[in-house]
């Protein structure tokens, strides 16, 4: 038996990460900051793909709801195998409307809650002694954002520190780092659908990512990646190239 925690999994990237695992027959801890009807429709996706599911509700920029997450991991699957840190809030603003608050609410959220997950989660991988760790960032990490240097400086945190636990927790757990591009999520339908369409016409790709090409990435990390640690791969369809 394997079990994942993935972090922000009711919706969008998170889902389709917890479905891709699933179909590879590893258990799932399903989280998301209110229980409602995604994180039902989750849970009997992950069912109907043959693994199990527990749900473990709360923001995860709370450590305590870190613990909480661990905790119901062991307690229902009896180890945590698999940390995927993907929850995270992007509310578009320059830094002259950016209230103090706003700037912690993203550090907290995107960038703090891994270290608190990783912390709550690695008595159990290491008792194990062996482990997958994947940090989702963002292309913007890279880029940098017009409307959102929180959510980019805390990204680009999320390198910082998934290069550093890769030094820290080798060999037997690895720690990996994801940064979607322009992806076909919430943050998107900001967009009509003609803006979307001409964003897909500057990619190579000529099409925005979907979330399932994130979560292919992911599952390449999680199953097949035995020799690849501190390492960041881009989904983002040629949008910026490194």
């Amino acid at each position: 038996m394997t079990t994942a925690i993935v972090t922000g999994s009711t919706r969008g990237i998170g889902r389709a990460i917890a479905l891709e695992l699933a179909r590879h027959g590893i258990d799932i801890v399903v989280n998301g900051r209110v229980r409602d009807d995604e994180a039902e429709v989750t849970v009997d996706s992950i069912r109907d793909l043959g693994s199990e599911a527990v749900v473990a509700m709360g923001d995860v920029s709370d450590p305590a709801v870190a613990e909480l997450l661990a905790h119901a991991a062991n307690d229902a699957f009896g180890c945590i195998d698999i940390l995927i840190n993907n929850a995270g809030v992007y509310d578009r603003q320059v830094v002259d409307d950016m209230s103090i608050d706003d700037w912690k609410r993203s550090i907290e959220v995107n960038l703090s809650s891994a270290y608190y997950l990783t912390k709550a989660c690695l008595p159990s991988l290491r008792r194990a002694e062996w482990g997958r760790i994947v940090n989702i960032s963002s292309v913007l990490a890279f880029m940098g954002s017009h409307r959102g240097s929180h959510y980019a400086a805390a990204k680009a945190g999320m390198i910082g520190l998934t290069k550093s636990l890769a030094k820290e927790l080798g060999p037997g757990i690895t720690v990996n780092a994801v940064c979607p591009g322009m992806t076909l999520t919430d943050i998107m339908m900001v967009y009509t659908e003609e803006e979307r369409a001409a964003r897909a016409e500057t990619l190579p790709m000529k099409r925005i990512g979907e979330p399932e090409d994130v979560a292919k990435a992911v599952a390449f990390l999680v199953t097949e990646a035995r020799y690849t640690t501190g390492s960041v791969i881009d989904v983002n369809g040629g949008q910026y190239m490194r």
